[in-house]
């Protein structure tokens, strides 16, 4: 299973990695880049050919290439309290 981790360098105590969520549906390759709400509760993260939406607070994942049957994801941004995505559709 894949997960969140957070690492804090300006703690002094840092013990290490802490894992902030465990994502139960896998990415089927590595991730390429991930974009957080200004809250850091919801996010998404891709790979070249997933679309993975996640909201830690309500543990809700969605597949959202599965969903809206897109690929090859090019540019996702958040703004004003959306995520945008920038991709093509699924042949």
């Amino acid at each position: 299973m894949d997960q969140l981790i957070k690492l804090d360098y300006m703690d002094e105590t840092n013990k290490g990695p802490e894992v902030v969520y465990q994502i139960e549906n896998a990415l089927e390759d590595f991730p390429k880049f991930g974009v957080f709400d200004k809250m850091q509760r919801t996010f998404i993260v891709t790979s070249s050919k997933d679309i993975l939406y996640v909201n830690m607070v309500e543990e809700i994942e969605v597949d959202i290439d599965d969903a809206e049957g897109i690929s090859d994801i090019k540019n996702i941004i958040y703004k004003n309290n959306h995520f945008y995505i920038i991709a093509n559709k699924k042949d």
